[in-house]
């Protein structure tokens, strides 16, 4: 198995939708519009207003979306399992990490995964835990 082609492989893949998470990202920053003709050189001469109405509508989805409490859901076909013990080991998990980051002065996590979901598409998250 070449990795490096899997790699690749997924690039072009995904290109078309990095693009558009781009063009998004280019929007909620705020990114200045310049104006190309047919063979993508910048037209000169132009003036261009950016409105901030897609950083205002971003900031407010994502305060919605930071009022929501997360809900932690196990299931499983085995009645032997304790679902409710692995939720509650999940959302002490996920508390413990928010109280590390907190302390370290950074984003805790769902605040963090709600504006990458929002504004590039998908996020991922690893809470490794010491005893």
């Amino acid at each position: 198995m070449n990795y490096f082609e899997l790699v690749n492989e997924q690039k072009q893949n995904r290109s078309e939708l990095d693009a558009r998470m781009q063009r998004d990202a280019d929007l909620l920053y705020l990114t200045p519009y310049i104006l190309r003709d047919s063979s993508n050189k910048t037209v000169e001469g132009i003036i261009n207003v950016t409105v901030n109405r897609p950083a205002v509508f971003g900031a407010n989805v994502v305060a919605s979306l930071s009022s929501a409490t997360q809900q932690c859901i196990v299931k499983s076909e085995d009645m032997e399992v304790d679902t409710h013990e692995i939720e509650m080991f999940l959302n002490y998990a996920f508390a413990s990490a928010d109280r590390r980051l907190r302390k370290q002065g950074a984003m805790s996590l769902s605040p963090f995964a709600d504006v990458q979901l929002c504004f590039r598409g998908g996020t991922a998250r690893r809470v490794l835990l010491r005893m």
